[in-house]
């Protein structure tokens, strides 16, 4: 009595279960959308079989199918040796069957495979060598900028010479001479008078591979001696200054009276 109660008990709940479960599904087959509908064993027919004396319902008769609805939808089937069951073991498999919904795709056998977003060794490559190829450009411009900033520099730190022997020459009322020597330009006085100091009153240092060349074109000798002359009145005598060093050269005209430079040359390497 007590089991034919708890297999009443067990058809009656496969009848409302299998009534909720009759439910549209979609399943994502080859990027196109197909819908199915998940079918079991009918309980009714379970029951009947229990209450004419058959048979305790097995795996086999509560395995499910999927019907065709669309193209490309699969029927797949799981089709198990019949053995017997207890109620409680049909149901725990009926409920396991029920949850398990498998998408089936006819152009892959295998379930697609989720990727992190990353970079590939071709991508990483390719762009190691798009870098190296930007450095290789900048590089040139890079040091190009470096060796007309040095340039700049030594035109500007001639001028700043050539400005202060034509401020001194004013401010003491007497001549000053800036003077060539084999590793530097200085300035002194014309003419040392006593408490003098006979070092030169500043300096332009000549660096190693470069050469200044002083050019006086109103002088009377042939071979005039390096030495540019700077008058208490503020003039000078005019000349012409070339530079050539490791970061590029430059050639400068001076007047005769304000003693500013006129770029004649100038060009960085």
């Amino acid at each position: 009595m007590a089991a034919a109660g708890g297999l009443r008990f067990f058809s009656g709940y496969l009848r409302r279960l299998a009534q909720r479960r009759q439910q549209k599904w979609t399943s994502d087959v080859g990027g196109q959308t197909s819908e199915g509908q998940l079918e079991t064993a009918s309980p009714q027919a379970v029951g009947s079989q229990r209450r004419e004396g058959a048979p305790s319902p097995t795996i086999h008769d509560l395995s499910f199918t999927i019907h065709e609805s669309a193209p490309g939808t699969l029927k797949p089937s799981f089709p198990v040796p019949s053995r017997r069951l207890s109620p409680l073991t049909a149901v725990a498999i009926h409920r396991a069957m029920s949850l398990s919904i498998v998408n089936f795709s006819p152009q892959s056998k295998f379930p697609p495979v989720r990727t992190s977003p990353a970079f590939t060794l071709i991508e990483i490559v390719i762009a190691i060598f798009v870098l190296m190829l930007m450095l290789l450009l900048a590089v040139p411009s890079f040091t190009g900028v470096l060796a007309d900033r040095r340039l700049r520099r030594s035109l500007d730190s001639f001028n700043n010479l050539v400005h202060e022997a034509q401020g001194r020459s004013l401010a003491e009322h007497r001549a000053y001479l800036i003077f060539w020597g084999p590793k530097s330009i200085g300035l002194r006085p014309e003419a040392l008078v006593k408490g003098d100091d006979p070092n030169p009153v500043a300096q332009f240092a000549i660096g190693a591979g470069e050469t200044m060349k002083l050019v006086l074109p109103a002088a009377l000798a042939k071979n005039p001696p390096a030495e540019w002359i700077f008058w208490p009145t503020g003039t000078c005598e005019p000349a012409e200054v070339q530079f050539t060093g490791h970061d590029g050269a430059w050639s400068a005209n001076y007047s005769a009276l304000t003693a500013q430079p006129t770029l004649t040359n100038y060009a960085a390497r």
